[in-house]
């Protein structure tokens, strides 16, 4: 997919621990999942900046495909569950 019609990178991830560390609240908590009933996913995709992540969206918008994907993507989470969505700028240490 050229960066265009997509992310320039994309990545998931699942939760597999739910042990609390420290004084850390636990993400299951942050996101009111049940820990062992529940799964967490994580969706990583990169931008090259914000106009870039908002020509991507308007194009998806427009593409069937992008529709039956999403849709595909909603039968797999549990009924009445919500995604979570934000935007992070990356942090130079």
């Amino acid at each position: 997919m050229s960066p265009i019609n997509g992310p320039i990178h994309s990545e998931f991830f699942y939760l597999n621990s739910t042990e609390t560390l420290l004084d850390f609240v636990n993400i299951t908590e942050a996101v009111s999942a049940k820990p062992y009933e529940e799964e967490v996913w994580v969706e990583i995709q990169s931008y090259k900046d914000h106009n870039h992540r908002d020509e991507v969206m308007a194009n998806m918008q427009k593409d069937k495909n992008c529709e039956s994907l999403y849709q595909q993507y909603l039968s797999l989470i549990t009924p009445g569950s919500r995604t979570i969505i934000g935007e992070f700028n990356h942090l130079k240490v």
